[in-house]
């Protein structure tokens, strides 16, 4: 597992530090997610780098909550991390992948924290003028050798739009 969070977290340094020579090239979003990598509601933050016009990487972390497994009062905590890839231009086909840590289930802290291995493969729709983000997602899961499967449903927002004036437009 650490070496799946590794790999997130220098992949986005590289692109951000190696990747982009002007600023407009890249920008942030954040958005609620029901469903999803995160389980059953996400509060997420992504940054988008474009590499050209109609092709970019997305890496996102995210902080999740989910009914405890005996569904007492209680929720599970976990942390969907992501890197996707996209293409097109505001409408968007994403490919991607990724890893969510479960924290707690809904009983008690997690002495050995859980991975879960999971995919991404939707589309998306980014208004670059006013910023309006939503996502639609298909999400398989792979768990201790077992597969399983959700949807995600997503609206957000960018939240550095003046950046992207330059670069983009629908």
């Amino acid at each position: 597992m650490k070496q799946w969070v590794l790999l997130l977290a220098l992949s986005t340094c590289a692109f951000d530090l190696f990747g982009q020579s002007e600023l407009s090239r890249s920008h942030s979003n954040v958005y609620v997610e029901a469903g999803g990598n995160g389980g059953f509601l996400s509060g997420n933050f992504e940054r988008v780098f474009y590499l050209a016009e109609a092709f970019g990487t997305s890496s996102r972390v995210g902080l999740a909550t989910t009914p405890s497994s005996d569904k007492s009062t209680f929720w599970g905590v976990n942390t969907p991390l992501t890197q996707s890839l996209l293409y097109g231009n505001g409408t968007q086909l994403e490919i991607g992948g990724g890893v969510t840590v479960i924290w707690s289930d809904g009983q008690k802290a997690e002495s050995d924290p859980r991975t879960i291995y999971t995919g991404i493969f939707g589309g998306r729709y980014q208004n670059y003028e006013t910023g309006l983000l939503f996502i639609v997602s298909f999400t398989p899961f792979f768990l201790e050798g077992e597969f399983a499967y959700w949807y995600g449903l997503s609206l957000g927002m960018m939240i550095d739009r003046k950046r992207q004036s330059s670069f983009r437009t629908n």
